[in-house]
């Protein structure tokens, strides 16, 4: 008997890709390239299988995901997501509101092999959530030895449990290190001692008598502080050096490749329907380098705010 399923893909090549694995196979594929067309095929067609790629036009992937399971339908969904490397792909379907995940790109022999198998076993591909959680809730269950807690209850005792906190924080006061002897806290000095010990201090040395008639240097770059200690004996103090900033170096411009951000678009690899992807070179401190691949949107879709989202959409699944 021959089974319906509903491929719903915006890009030709995946969909030229279905036909050459379903021919001579007794599976009919009809095709809608974005979500209101599939919503509309779901109206008219009844289908065993519902093939879904993860970013499509007009509706989103977990929009239509939703609207499929609003009206009560419980077809598998069999989800296509690039770049897709999971360990736990039917797990991560069942959370998506699908089946299952075919990651892309797919051969021919890999897209039926998997149809095949969702078409034979449809129940095989339902899990409960003690399948899905299961290791999450059974570390959940398992017991937890309580770690026993000295009760605070008074002031003193979370006053100490903050300072032994920071004990390995705080500076430590300095200490006498001669040993057998007793720290003697130091006398303040008042301001009058101060003064004292200041003009004891500079008691050998006599600024020099400015010359009458002669100018203050306006500024202290212009001329430095002199002093002299004896008739025949002169210091002069040297100006502040100021030493220039460097300037900051400027970055080359690429020379094998166009400046895209931190990243060098090197050569394009692909073109789809919605973007194209570029081999890229990304540069980092030190020279650090790394190639990466860079898929941009179209330019002519960059101002269409819903294939922004589905792009975004396939990032996040990605």
């Amino acid at each position: 008997m021959a089974e319906d399923i509903l491929v719903v893909e915006y890009e030709p090549r995946y969909n030229d890709r279905v036909r050459q694995a379903l021919a001579g196979q007794p599976i009919t594929a009809s095709f809608a390239k974005d979500g209101e067309e599939a919503l509309r095929a779901l109206d008219s067609l009844q289908v065993s299988l519902v093939v879904l790629s993860s970013v499509i036009p007009k509706i989103s992937t977990p929009d239509l995901i939703r609207a499929i399971r609003g009206r009560g339908a419980q077809t598998p969904i069999l989800l296509t997501v690039s770049g897709y490397n999971g360990k736990f792909p039917q797990q991560d379907a069942v959370r998506l509101g699908a089946s299952d995940i075919l990651p892309k790109p797919f051969s021919e022999s890999e897209f039926l092999g998997k149809v095949q198998q969702m078409l034979a076993s449809p129940a095989e591909n339902k899990f409960t959530s003690d399948d899905i959680f299961g290791d999450v809730l059974e570390e959940a269950r398992a017991p937890v030895a309580a770690t026993p807690r000295r009760p605070v209850s008074s002031k003193g005792d979370i006053d100490k449990l903050v300072a032994d906190s920071l004990a390995g924080v705080m500076p430590k006061k300095r200490e006498s290190t001669m040993p057998g002897t007793t720290a003697v806290p130091r006398p303040k000095t008042s301001q009058a001692e101060l003064d004292k010990i200041l003009n004891d201090s500079l008691s050998g040395l006599e600024k020099r008598k400015t010359t009458p008639g002669v100018a203050k240097p306006a500024s202290p770059l212009e001329s430095a502080p002199t002093y002299q200690t004896a008739p025949d004996r002169v210091f002069t103090a040297p100006p502040p050096v100021f030493e220039p900033l460097a300037p900051a170096k400027e970055e080359p411009e690429p020379t094998d490749g166009v400046r895209f951000g931190p990243y060098v678009l090197l050569e394009k690899i692909a073109t789809g329907g919605m973007a194209e992807v570029w081999k890229a070179r990304k540069r980092g401190e030190e020279g650090f380098q790394k190639i990466v691949a860079i898929k941009k949107i179209l330019p002519h879709l960059s101002d269409n705010q819903d294939f922004i989202e589905m792009f975004v959409d396939e990032a996040k699944l990605a």
